[in-house]
C-alpha cells in the first residue's frame, strides 16, 4: 500500500471495519480518491447515490456459499495449505441446505466401474462422462466413513446387534445420518475465516479470469470487495423461483436459494447446462402455514417410502417397483402421470399412508418420522390413523454453469462443485456433487492459487459500476411503482406453470411470454418502500429478482426446447424418451442478441451414445457394470 493510501485509512475506519470481520480477515478500508472519480464517471454525470466506501478482503481461495459443497471445498483447500475465506449470504451454520441439517444419505463405492455406469444409466445418459469419471475415481479413493467420523458429522446408526445400518444400492452402499452443520463447526474450528450475511452481487473479473467477487454486507449495506487467486462458487440451487404455497414457494429449500452465482456466471458469458432438469420429493402441504417444510414436514422420496404412496382411490401403484429401478426421474414421472389421469389429491398431489404404524415408520428417513408426534400434538393431524396429502416440491435443480473435468467453468479461475453435467437428468446421491465435487473443486482451486501470481493491481471501474447499479436499485423512483414482492411472486407464478411435474408446450410458451413481460415492464418500475441501507431485505430481494428472472428464463426455454420426456422432465405432450433426437445436452448462453439455446453432443469417455441407448432400452442389469 502506498503512503498516500495509508494516510487515507484512518484508525477510526479501520477499527470500524475490523469489528465486522469474521475471524480477523485482512481489511483495507476506503478506496483512494481516484476510485471515487471513476464512480462519478460511471453514473453518467449524476450524483452518486452514496459516497463509495468499500471494505476490501484478500485471500488465496474464496469460497462463496456455506452449505455442504462450500464447506467441503473450504476444508479441502485449507488442507492444501492456502488461505481460505468463506462468504455466506445467510447466517453461517443456518443458511441453505446445509443449515437445514437433516439426516443426509451418503455412501461409499468399492467398484468404480459399476457405480460409474449405473449413474450414467440413472442420469439417463445426461452426465458429462469426463466429469463423472473424476467424481467416481475420487469417490472410490475416499474413505468416507473415516472422513465423516473424524469430522463428527455422522452418528452412524446401528442395528440392535451393533452392526452399522447400511443400505445396499445398485451403485454401492448408502448410510444415513450425515448432519452437515457439524462440517461447518469443523471449518470454524480450523480457523477458516467466515464472512457471513454477505450477498455476492457480481464477480471480480480481470483479463478474462475471475479474481474475486463483490457484494453487500446485509446488516449495514456496506459494500465489500473480495480479492482472490481462485474462487469456488457453491451457493446452491434456485428452487425459490418455483410457485408459492401460503408462506413460501413450493420447495423445501431456503430463501437464500435464488440462483445468484449461476445468473452472474451467465451474464459473464458462461454456458449453462441441464436447465430443464430438477429434483423433487413428496412433502406434506398441511397445515398450510408450514408450506413445504422439509425438516418440519413428513414426506416420501425415491429411497423406499414410495411403497406407501397411494392415489385418491387407495391404489398403491408404485409398491412393486424395485428400488434399483426407482430413479428420481421415474419417481416424479409416475406421480405426474397419476395426477394427470385425475387420480391425484385436490391440490395436485397424492397421499402417504402410514396407517400400518411402526412397521412403516421404522423404514422412514429420520427427518420425516421425527415429525409424526409433533404433527399430532401441535396440529391434531394423526398420520397413523389418516391419509396425509403430499405434493411434489422442487428440492434441487441440476442446471448450472458448464464445468470441465477439473470443475472449472468457462470463466477461468472459478470452480463449481455441482456444475452443469455433474448430475444430468439426476444422479441419485449427495456424494455425487456436494461432497466429492466440493473436494475436487477445493483442491483444484488451491492448486491454482499456489501457482497464480500475486494481485498487484485491479481495474476498479467494474467495482464502481456494480456499486452504482445496486444503489440505483435501492434509491430508484418511478411514477407507477410496483413492489419487490409483486415482481417476485409474478416470476414464481410463471415458473409454477412451466416447470411443474406436468409440462405442456402451450403452458411453457405462456410462461416465457410472462417472464418477458415482467422483465420489460415490471422490473424497471420495481421500487423499494424504504431506501435505507441497514438490513433492508427489500433491497436484497430486488437484487435477487434480477438473478431469479435470468435463471427462470433459461429453465423455461430449455424445458420448451426438449420435446421429449427424460428424467424428471415430463412433457405430457411428448411422453416418450427420444434417444435418437435428444440424447444430447442443451446449453444456454448470453449473446449480444439475447439468450441463445443450443443442442450439443453429450460428453463421452466410458460409454458411447449407442451403448447408452441399449442400456436405457433394456434397463439396468448387473452385467452392465463391466460391458454393454
Amino acid at each position: 500500500m502506498s503512503e498516500k493510501d495509508k494516510k487515507q485509512n484512518s484508525r477510526r475506519n479501520f477499527l470500524k471495519g475490523a469489528g465486522l470481520l469474521a475471524g480477523g480477515a485482512a481489511l483495507m478500508a476506503t478506496l483512494p480518491p481516484a476510485t471515487t472519480e471513476a464512480l462519478a464517471k460511471t453514473t453518467a454525470g449524476k450524483t452518486p447515490a452514496a459516497k463509495p466506501s468499500y471494505e476490501v478482503y484478500n485471500t488465496d481461495v474464496l469460497v462463496i456459499g456455506g452449505g455442504i459443497a462450500a464447506t467441503t471445498a473450504a476444508l479441502q483447500a485449507f488442507g492444501e495449505g492456502v488461505k481460505v475465506m468463506m462468504v455466506d449470504k445467510g447466517p453461517f451454520r443456518q443458511s441453505g441446505g446445509g443449515g437445514m441439517n437433516w439426516a443426509v444419505i451418503t455412501g461409499w463405492i468399492d467398484d468404480v466401474a459399476r457405480a460409474f455406469r449405473y449413474n450414467i444409466y440413472n442420469s439417463e445418459g445426461m452426465i458429462n462422462q469426463k466429469v463423472g469419471k473424476t467424481l467416481h475415481e475420487e469417490w472410490a479413493s475416499e474413505n468416507l466413513l473415516a472422513l465423516l467420523g473424524q469430522r463428527g458429522t455422522s452418528v452412524f446408526r446401528r442395528h440392535p446387534d451393533g452392526k452399522f445400518w447400511v443400505l445396499n444400492a445398485a451403485y454401492g452402499n448408502m448410510f444415513e445420518d450425515y448432519f452437515p452443520r457439524h462440517d461447518m463447526d469443523e471449518a470454524k474450528g480450523f480457523g477458516i475465516k467466515v464472512v457471513d450475511r454477505t450477498m455476492i452481487t457480481d464477480f471480480l473479473v480481470q483479463d478474462g479470469r475471475c479474481i474475486g467477487a463483490m457484494g453487500i454486507y446485509l446488516p449495514t449495506g456496506t459494500f465489500r470487495v473480495f480479492r482472490a487467486k481462485a474462487v469456488v462458487a457453491a451457493a446452491g440451487p434456485y428452487p425459490w423461483i418455483y410457485g408459492w404455497n401460503t408462506v413460501a414457494p413450493q420447495t423445501i429449500h431456503s430463501p437464500d436459494c435464488t440462483g445468484d452465482l449461476d445468473a452472474i456466471a451467465y451474464r459473464h458469458g458462461c454456458r449453462l447446462q441441464d436447465m430443464e432438469f430438477w429434483e423433487n420429493d413428496l412433502i406434506s402441504i398441511e397445515p398450510s402455514g408450514l408450506s413445504c417444510s422439509y425438516n418440519g414436514g413428513i414426506g416420501a422420496d425415491a429411497q423406499g417410502a414410495y411403497h406407501y404412496v397411494c392415489d385418491k382411490d387407495g391404489v398403491y401403484w408404485m409398491k412393486d417397483i424395485p428400488e434399483a429401478e426407482m430413479t428420481r426421474g421415474k419417481f416424479i414421472r409416475e406421480i405426474a402421470k397419476r395426477v394427470e389421469q385425475g387420480k391425484g389429491s385436490p391440490n395436485g398431489g397424492v397421499y402417504l399412508d402410514l396407517r400400518a404404524g411402526e412397521m412403516i415408520i421404522k423404514t422412514m428417513r429420520v427427518h420425516y418420522s421425527r415429525n409424526i408426534v409433533p404433527f399430532k400434538e401441535k396440529f391434531g393431524i394423526d398420520v397413523k390413523n389418516q391419509l396425509l396429502e403430499v405434493a411434489i416440491e422442487w428440492a434441487e435443480n441440476h442446471g448450472h454453469p458448464v464445468v470441465d473435468e477439473n470443475f472449472e467453468s468457462d470463466l477461468k479461475g472459478i470452480f463449481y462443485p455441482v456444475g452443469g453435467g455433474v448430475r444430468g437428468a439426476r444422479i441419485n446421491h449427495t456424494c455425487q456433487g456436494p461432497i466429492i465435487g466440493g473436494k475436487v473443486s477445493g483442491r483444484n482451486a488451491a492448486r491454482l492459487a499456489k501457482k497464480a501470481p500475486e494481485l498487484t493491481s485491479i481495474d476498479w471501474e467494474q467495482v464502481n459500476d456494480e456499486y452504482a447499479r445496486i444503489h440505483e436499485l435501492r434509491t430508484r423512483k418511478h411514477p407507477n411503482p410496483i413492489t419487490v414482492h409483486e415482481v417476485r411472486h409474478a416470476i414464481q407464478r410463471a415458473c409454477f406453470k412451466a416447470l411443474g411435474p406436468i409440462r405442456k408446450g402451450p403452458d411453457i410458451e405462456r410462461s416465457i411470454k410472462e417472464l418477458e413481460r415482467i422483465r420489460k415492464y415490471d422490473i424497471p418500475r420495481m421500487v423499494l418502500r424504504e431506501d435505507v441501507q441497514q438490513y433492508n431485505m427489500e433491497w436484497k430481494q430486488a437484487i435477487e429478482n434480477y438473478n431469479m428472472i435470468d435463471v427462470a428464463d433459461a429453465c423455461c426455454k430449455a424445458t420448451l426446447m426438449r420435446t421429449e420426456t427424460r428424467g424428471s422432465h415430463y412433457r405430457s405432450d411428448y411422453p416418450q424418451r427420444d434417444d435418437e433426437n435428444w440424447l444430447c445436452n442443451i446449453v444456454v448462453q448470453k449473446t449480444k442478441s439475447g439468450m441463445k439455446l443450443t443442442k450439443v453432443p453429450i460428453v463421452t469417455s466410458e460409454l458411447s451414445p449407442e451403448q447408452i441407448k441399449k442400456m436405457l432400452k433394456t434397463g439396468w442389469k448387473k452385467e452392465y457394470a463391466r460391458e454393454v
